[in-house]
């Protein structure tokens, strides 16, 4: 249980892990596995090393790290299932199976493995429903189906089951309206979850409205607690997703979309070695370019787009194997050639564009929709 609560708080407050920490968590690690590893081992050991293996590959994959992060959640998978056969699942063995799952097919998923990432996240959403089944609903359980249900949206999104995620983020949300009241974590991210689907579905306005409540709770927990990298990275992930949902005509756009630049920079100079934080300042400034550009301001365009190419640059050569990362550099480029095109440069503009068009070849067509011009946004 220490290693759990320890390494859960580490998840939600912190963008690194410092020496100190990661030495507890790869001493804790060794432990559980000596003791799990024993003919005879007590049940409740092995399930505590399963937890440490989950929880790496959480760290790992959160640090830019897919092929470590994937080891940690099979083996933490191949535990727990060994665990439960024969008996029927409880809640201590759920929901850790069912987040390793969750994350293993979500992993799988940004590294271009659609199709294995379907069948994974099946397997999550699956368990997941076993582990809200386990949960009577009263008054006292709330918050915890509330989480639970956030979990289950989140599976149902990247499964592509948007309007069966659409409903559990709204049955999240009136739990949590119910017995926390709306200013917590969780009924933030269900709130923006559930503006997200809402989005894939086409209902704008509906979105747009949910964004800027996200936005606003954001905001109240980053200024209760600035301490808290989570919560001013959910807040610029928000400014970001509302800027992309206004209408392209909108004044707000520019503004917005400044915020979560501000945001993000401030995020990455605290913290350069969390990806996560360098790819999505990358992603805002490309949005950012695509907006100067439409304006006709081509020079800040380009300014954009160049800054955004050098981060996606970096985040393909660290972890070359990531979809996001080999989209936007892709769409870096066409975005650079076609901004030098339009300021007379000619020969730099077919350069940028070959580049792009070689690196859009080699994405796995199955992973992407960016062989699409409407994925490419020209």
């Amino acid at each position: 249980m220490l290693f759990r609560s320890v390494a859960q708080n580490w998840l939600s407050q912190q963008t690194k892990l410092l020496p100190l920490q990661r030495d507890f968590l790869e001493k804790a690690l060794l432990y559980y596995q000596e003791f799990a590893s024993e003919k005879d081992a007590d049940p409740s050991i092995r399930i505590e090393a399963a937890w440490a293996f989950y929880r790496l590959g959480e760290i790992e994959r959160r640090l830019g790290k897919p092929e470590e992060g994937e080891r940690g959640y099979r083996r933490a998978i191949e535990a727990l299932e060994a665990l439960g056969k024969g008996d029927p699942l409880g809640p201590n063995l759920l929901e850790p199976l069912a987040g390793s799952y969750a994350g293993l097919g979500e992993l799988l998923d940004e590294t271009g493995r659609a199709e294995e990432s379907m069948k994974v996240l099946e397997r999550s959403i699956e368990l997941r429903r076993m582990l809200i089944h386990c949960i009577p609903e009263t008054a006292a359980n709330f918050s915890i189906l509330a989480t639970r249900y956030e979990e289950l949206g989140t599976s149902l999104g990247r499964n592509g089951r948007n309007k069966e995620a659409e409903e559990a983020y709204k049955k999240a949300t009136a739990l949590g309206n119910a017995t926390s009241g709306p200013n917590t974590l969780t009924q933030a991210r269900s709130i923006s979850n559930l503006a997200t689907v809402l989005h894939k579905q086409g209902k704008l306005g509906e979105a747009e409205r949910l964004y800027r409540k996200a936005v606003e709770q954001y905001e109240r927990l980053a200024r209760a607690d600035p301490r808290v990298p989570l919560y001013r990275s959910q807040l610029a992930d928000s400014l970001l997703n509302l800027g992309q949902a206004l209408s392209r005509d909108s004044k707000e756009i520019e503004p917005i979309l400044r915020r979560a630049v501000e945001a993000y920079t401030c995020l990455v100079t605290e913290a350069p070695n969390v990806s996560q934080y360098r790819n999505q300042l990358a992603t805002t400034l490309l949005n950012l370019a695509t907006l100067c550009f439409g304006g006709g301001r081509v020079r800040e365009a380009e300014l954009a787009a160049r800054q955004a190419r050098v981060l996606f640059e970096t985040l393909l050569e660290e972890s070359p194997n990531l979809v996001l990362n080999q989209e936007g550099l892709a769409r870096s480029l066409a975005w650079l050639g076609k901004i030098r095109g339009q300021a007379g440069q000619t020969a730099t503009a077919l350069a940028d564009a070959k580049l792009g068009r070689d690196l859009y070849d080699k994405l796995n067509p199955k992973a992407s929709d960016i062989r699409s011009e409407r994925a490419w946004n020209i």
